[in-house]
């Protein structure tokens, strides 16, 4: 009016705030200011009727905004048995809107386990020949101990070349990086950008870049199957760049439906201004566990709201999203979570799964749906990796083979078919290491026999 310009924000209704902080207790004398915040756990609050969750920021802190009523928060993710948490639930009675109620949540270990987990996924786009090609390294501990090793990847030197990572690497052959880590605590998350230069020469449509992600060290961890993450890669000519892409593909033996299953969500601000804020809504399937939603990682800061279960919204508050006419490599955004089915998930059963991406205040971007069935036996082109893993692979020397049966012979061949070494074990196995140091460069078979 006349000379004086006003500006108004709607803040949304007027509710009630449910507040707190999580952490690690590190010398047990309970939690305080000086102990490690835990990220990435899911809080829920419920009267009963209705639940709403979030998930801890990187400073521990989570928040939720219920109705009038009593409501009951807790830790929903399902925690390893060697840590406790105190307390188990807080109660807040809330009368009218307007109130806060501020409780924190204290995780204790009760024994000393060591188990570290790692991922890899393409996070802007899909490999296409003469392009550069960025994936994401995801290594993570979820044990009671700090941890020190090493992060080593496999990839396929003669397809794709090494450009450059956000870490320090040592390029142990044309086929192996390493990536050494200290000092990983409980529950932390640590991410590596790896880029490639996809060979225009020698990939074609439809090719595969296999890459064999492994986190050391392996002697003494818990779970050790997930300490190696394979992901096969196919190379496109064209993309669409808001997408929902599940790594293990459309099948998965029945015998890993306890096994994560990893997705990533990518947008890109296609219009031709800056996306203030970017909404993205995930309808999770009833065969998905939503207790059990971990995220990866985020393009930029978000936050997370989960109502009644499987209502999942990511919220990119403020992002400021550039067009990719002005500014194309800062126009792409990205989540990476992994999820496990329900225990109850049968043969047959399909997990589907989309997104609806909203660019302020446009109508919904709705991504492609992505579909994994639960089968007995996967097809003859593909092999169920978890069943038996062997790494690292390339290698240049020492091979572990981790297996669900034991092992009782392995067969060396090489690419002629003639048999080269036999190792018998009296013993049968779960978990071997053998030595290959003494053969030459090339390609080589493992012909493994187990008690199936």
């Amino acid at each position: 009016s006349g000379n004086q310009l006003g500006w108004l924000k709607n803040l949304g209704i007027l509710k009630n705030e449910s507040n707190g902080k999580v952490r690690l207790d590190v010398n047990n004398n309970g939690c305080d200011n000086n102990d490690i915040s835990l990220s990435n756990l899911i809080v829920t609050t419920t009267n009963g009727t209705e639940s709403l969750s979030t998930i801890s920021l990187n400073n521990g802190f989570y928040q939720l905004f219920p109705d009038e009523g009593n409501f009951i928060t807790t830790i929903t993710s399902p925690l390893p048995n060697y840590f406790n948490v105190s307390p188990n639930s807080n109660n807040s009675a809330f009368v009218g809107y307007g109130s806060t109620d501020t409780d924190n949540f204290c995780l204790q270990a009760s024994s000393n386990v060591n188990d570290l987990s790692v991922s890899f996924y393409p996070i802007f786009e899909d490999p296409r020949p003469g392009s550069n090609i960025t994936y994401q390294l995801i290594y993570r501990n979820n044990g009671s101990t700090q941890q020190t090793g090493t992060i080593e990847l496999g990839f396929d030197g003669n397809k794709i070349s090494f450009v450059n990572a956000n870490a320090s690497v040592v390029q142990n052959s044309n086929n192996i990086l390493s990536f050494n880590y200290s000092n990983l605590n409980p529950f932390e998350i640590r991410v590596i950008n790896v880029t490639f230069y996809v060979n225009p020469f020698l990939v074609n449509l439809g090719d595969i870049l296999s890459f064999t992600a492994t986190a050391y060290p392996l002697i003494g961890d818990i779970t050790v199957e997930d300490n190696v993450f394979v992901l096969d890669d196919i190379v496109v000519n064209s993309y669409d760049p808001n997408d929902i892409r599940v790594l293990e593909g459309d099948e998965v033996n029945i015998n890993n439906y306890d096994k994560y299953l990893h997705y990533i969500i990518r947008f890109q601000n296609t219009g031709t201004a800056n996306a203030i804020d970017v909404n993205i809504e995930n309808i999770l399937d009833t065969d998905l566990d939503w207790t059990t939603l971990q995220i990866e990682t985020f393009s930029h800061d978000a936050r997370v709201e989960i109502t009644n279960g499987n209502q999942v919204k990511y919220i990119f508050d403020d992002i400021n999203l550039p067009d990719s006419t002005n500014d194309e490599p800062n126009s792409h955004g990205y989540i990476t979570y992994k999820i496990k089915p329900i225990n109850s998930v049968q043969v047959g059963d399909i997990i589907n799964n989309k997104a609806d991406i909203f660019f302020d205040y446009n109508q919904a971007i709705i991504t492609n749906t992505v579909s994994t069935e639960f089968v007995n036996l996967l097809s003859t082109l593909d092999f169920d990796l978890n069943t038996t893993l062997i790494f690292p692979n390339p290698t240049f020397g020492q091979v572990n083979i981790v297996s669900k049966s034991l092992v009782n012979k392995i067969k060396l061949i090489d690419i002629q078919g003639r048999e080269l070494k036999e190792f018998q074990f009296d013993n049968p196995k779960l978990n071997t290491k053998i030595d290959l140091s003494f053969l030459t460069s090339g390609v080589y078979f493992l012909n493994i026999k187990n008690n199936e």
